[in-house]
């Protein structure tokens, strides 16, 4: 018997995992926006953003590694996607929020009324930054959603990226103001892993709308976005530069719009990515944890987990390590979109048993190695 067929599995890691070009294209944002399959309210929207002059300053080029973080309507997606081109890819990342432990002040049935109500809105942004992906022509876009705050920040990508963009910065600082699920973003800490995440060159960009010299970045998070967006640019400037970029310059496109542009140095640390071969004690096994989920990773890039018979009992999709040396996995089929990382130590073998702070949030968890797949009693399995 051997594991659920690899059912559902989208992209072809081959396409995750390929070379970026580097080759400029000078027509390439007159042809993605000119591209007739943009929407008319996209199209409504070019006078006031000017998007041909916010793509030049934010560098993005054909056969880039480009993240739209926080996509919204994907008016920025669609743009990435057709410059970015088939030797390219793009990665809409909607944030999730609330690893850290709740405080005994938010158990409560507000509290609760206020996560549903923030599962809804994440849920509604996959949604339609699924449909951006699944729509003719963008074949290059993946949809992941993680939790930024998981390991005192996270940003979990299939490889390296050349830019990082977005327009919404200040929901970030929104979360820290309005302590998400009890506990405050570590918003350096997310800068970090984002730095970690781009390559060595990379630029994270920032479109924001700015409010007042000296009000503070949290302070400005809770207006309305119409009044301000971040406060004090020059707070901003500081925050993203302690996580270790360097700023890079800027652009005034509004006389209350800005375009931050941050650069990872040429000369920062390599990534810890763990390759396939770290891996390779895993392949044609069962990682059986005490939950119990059993999981099969598989050398081509595909893994499926198997839970007792009920919700989420079978998930799949396609796993891999991000930056920091974690081991994701993308789901493909239940909960297409999701990504949860884990803190899973490479090279091990067969009857290896170990405890784990696996999500990082100080929870142990044991696991152990089998040889063989081995599945939980009751679980959906094939021929």
């Amino acid at each position: 018997m051997i594991p659920l067929s690899r059912m559902g599995i989208g992209l072809a890691l081959a396409v995750l995992l390929a070379p970026a070009a580097h080759a400029a294209d000078d027509n390439s944002f007159d042809a993605a926006l000119k591209d007739p399959s943009r929407p008319p309210y996209d199209i409504a929207r070019d006078a006031a953003v000017k998007p041909a002059e916010v793509l030049a300053f934010a560098n993005i080029k054909p056969g880039a590694t480009i993240v739209d973080l926080i996509p919204g309507n994907g008016y920025y997606t669609r743009l990435f996607s057709k410059i970015a081109g088939a030797k390219g890819h793009v990665y809409a990342v909607v944030p999730r929020y609330g690893w850290t432990p709740p405080s005994p002040a938010m158990v409560s049935d507000a509290a609760l009324q206020r996560r549903a109500l923030a599962e809804d809105v994440r849920e509604t942004a996959i949604a339609d930054a699924l449909h951006v992906a699944d729509t003719a022509g963008y074949g290059n876009i993946d949809v992941l959603s993680f939790a930024v705050d998981q390991f005192g920040g996270q940003f979990s990508l299939p490889r390296q990226a050349n830019v990082i963009w977005t327009a919404n910065y200040e929901d970030f600082h929104k979360q820290t103001a309005a302590k998400a699920n009890g506990a405050a973003l570590d918003v350096v800490g997310l800068d970090k892993a984002i730095f970690a995440a781009l390559k060595p060159g990379g630029v994270f960009v920032i479109e924001e709308n700015l409010g007042t010299a000296g009000m503070g970045l949290s302070a400005a998070a809770t207006l309305n976005r119409s009044e301000s967006d971040v406060g004090d640019p020059n707070a901003l400037k500081a925050e993203v530069m302690a996580a270790g970029f360097g700023f890079d310059g800027q652009s005034q496109i509004s006389p209350n719009e800005v375009v931050l542009r941050f650069t990872k140095p040429d000369e920062a640390p390599r990534d810890q990515r763990q390759y396939t071969d770290a891996m390779s004690g895993y392949f044609g096994n069962t990682m059986i944890s005490e939950t119990p989920r059993h999981v099969f990773f598989h050398e081509d890039g595909t893994y499926q987990e198997l839970g007792v018979p009920g919700p989420q009992a079978v998930q799949g999709g396609r796993w891999f390590s991000d930056s920091a040396g974690h081991i994701c996995m993308l789901h493909d089929f239940d909960q297409r979109g999701t990504l949860t990382c884990y803190d899973i130590p490479s090279r091990r073998h067969v009857g290896d048993s170990w405890t784990s702070d696996t999500y990082g949030i100080g929870r142990m968890i044991k696991f152990r190695l089998e040889k063989g797949y081995v599945y939980p009693p009751g679980a959906l399995t094939v021929k």
